[in-house]
């Protein structure tokens, strides 16, 4: 087995895969040596997109949330096969404007380990941070995007036609199809070169976003630059009840001319005010409706109603905090659906657990260490 230390490599070309009903996993096994504290990333040299996965647990956690040394350590791919992937390991926003972006959002990426002395397994599935960067000239040129799109290929050990040549690429590994026996109570595993899938596109799109954008009930879709109105900032009952609670006017018209004075797209908004990227820059590009970052993302911008978007609580800030971005607090249904739209997946809080299966995990392990 490969070992893993402070910066480590899973080097053998060589995947497990196997199936149920509503997804595919492949699977690799590995020995933890050393202290697992000083342990810091997880590369996955083979995977043709030299993926470096961070070690997820935070300094001070649990001993109990992450393997011991000499623990027996899996790392496990899950692609879901009609869906996007709750716990997504590249957090891509939810529209995109190539065909295969929801391809990308159906990987998950899960650690899964047992104990020397422990009967059950445990597991945490890890993801990437929101950020992104867009280092391609491309329109929707993420980095993310692109690497997710490598690994798909990879696992699903097909090409996509039409692939873009900044993407890239993949270098396929080796497989195994794990298939298991419940009657006789055997695994069978051989091994395999045979597509999981047939590829298609990927295409370029601008207007679905837009559509889903529209549907989704974001405003000024594609819209004339910075169509934000502002005369309903003036009625807002809250006023009332701020004076009612002893807020001067002054403090109140400075609170009135701060919500005014948003110049960000929807998608700008969110970033700086949510991930406080104060370098999101929202500037027109040329005479077209769009802004740079949105050009970048392959969206088009949109300018939603702040109070809508926001939610109730990003109303009710203090006088001072600045509506650009990076103190307001925002909320509601509406809020969370347009970040996921827009900027990206959610991070899974309470994505590691203790006592699952399954024990067959071992038994694939020892079958591959006699195939090899």
């Amino acid at each position: 087995m490969a070992a893993l230390s402070t910066s480590t490599a899973i080097e053998k070309p060589l995947l497990s895969r196997g199936e149920i009903s509503d997804r595919f996993f492949f699977y690799r096994s590995a020995q933890v040596m050393g202290d697992t504290a000083k342990i810091t990333h997880i590369h996955l040299l083979p995977l043709t997109a030299n993926i470096s996965i961070k070690w997820p647990v935070p300094k001070g956690e649990a001993a109990d949330q992450r393997p011991a040394a000499g623990d027996n350590f899996f790392i496990v791919f899950e692609v879901m096969k009609d869906t996007k992937h709750p716990a997504s390991f590249f957090r891509l926003s939810e529209f995109g404007c190539w065909s295969n972006w929801e391809d990308v959002n159906a990987i998950a990426v899960k650690m899964l380990w047992k104990g020397k002395d422990d009967e059950t397994m445990n597991f945490r599935y890890l993801q990437m941070s929101a950020e992104d960067e867009y280092a391609h000239a491309a329109p929707g040129g993420s980095d993310k995007y692109r690497r997710g799109t490598l690994l798909f290929m990879n696992l699903m050990n097909a090409k996509y036609p039409e692939v873009q040549e900044w993407v890239g690429a993949p270098i396929f590994t080796r497989q195994v199809q794990i298939k298991t026996d419940a009657f006789n109570q055997e695994i069978i595993a051989t091994r395999s070169d045979k597509p999981l899938a047939k590829l298609i596109g990927p295409r370029f799109s601008l207007e679905v976003p837009a559509k889903r954008m529209r549907d989704l009930g974001l405003e000024n879709v594609n819209g004339a630059w910075r169509s934000l109105t502002w005369g309903w900032v003036d009625k807002l009952p809250i006023w009332g009840e701020k004076r009612m609670q002893g807020v001067s006017k002054q403090a109140i018209r400075t609170l009135q001319a701060e919500i005014k004075n948003r110049r960000d797209c929807d998608r700008c908004f969110l970033i700086k005010t949510v991930l406080g990227d104060a370098d999101c820059d929202c500037q027109q590009v040329g005479s077209v409706n769009r802004c740079q970052e949105c050009v970048n993302a392959g969206l088009p911008c949109s300018w939603t109603n702040t109070q809508k978007l926001g939610g109730p609580t990003f109303m009710d800030a203090p006088a001072g905090a600045s509506s650009g971005g990076l103190k307001r607090m925002m909320s509601g249904e509406f809020f969370e659906r347009a970040m996921k739209a827009l900027v990206a997946a959610p991070y899974v809080a309470d994505a590691c657990k203790k006592g699952v299966g399954p024990s067959s995990i071992d038994m694939h392990r020892l079958v591959l260490e006699e195939l090899e």
